[in-house]
């Protein structure tokens, strides 16, 4: 017996919902850091940086400096919160 439509075809469940605060497709993110400038392209699933993909900003950020960043922070997407 065929179960009617409840419309749950139409969502998409491949991963977690976008951040608002990561720009569309095909912006340049840009960071100057020492005399490096990081430019980052958003992707629609990821970011690329140099001929990579990553699928986060806090991987390229750690790829950059070495360290652990909040990617939001590391390109000025997000303010840090007093705590």
């Amino acid at each position: 017996m065929a179960r009617p439509d409840s419309g749950s075809a139409n969502i998409d469940r491949k991963g977690p919902p976008k951040d608002y605060r990561v720009p569309v497709a095909g912006t340049l993110l840009t960071r100057r850091l020492g005399d490096q400038q990081i430019v980052v392209k958003v992707l629609a699933e990821g970011f690329e940086y140099e001929p990579r993909c990553y699928r986060s900003l806090s991987a390229i950020a750690r790829e950059v400096t070495g360290t652990r960043w909040n990617g939001l922070l590391f390109f000025g997407l997000a303010e840090r919160r007093d705590a």
